[in-house]
């Protein structure tokens, strides 16, 4: 994982790249674009109409008071958010040992 906050070009990207394809994403064109490696060929969907950028995060504060008053049910549950965590904590140490991460499924 790259981040550059300092570059002179505005720019702010995220490209995934597996083993059965690429996912793409960049702010300044506002597009998810997927490249599937079976049918090799990109397929780029757009944001949709009327998409407020600050809308998502609004939106995840007022779930989580509406969690934490016991009027909702967290989206992402324990056990699943351990393993989101235990994936993140090993992509770190990947990067800080310069190797590839083994995690266990």
């Amino acid at each position: 994982m790259h981040l550059d906050y300092v570059q002179r070009a505005y720019s702010r990207t995220c490209q995934l790249i597996g083993e059965e394809g690429t996912l793409h994403w960049s702010w300044p064109d506002g597009e998810v674009r997927l490249y599937r490696a079976s049918t090799a060929a990109w397929r780029t969907f757009a944001v949709p109409e009327g998409w407020v950028p600050n809308q998502m995060y609004v939106n995840e504060l007022e779930h989580f008071l509406a969690c934490l008053a016991g009027e909702e049910t967290p989206l992402l549950d324990l056990p699943n958010a351990a393993r989101v965590l235990e994936i993140a904590v090993a992509a770190l140490e990947s990067a800080e040992s310069n190797a590839g991460a083994k995690v266990a499924s």
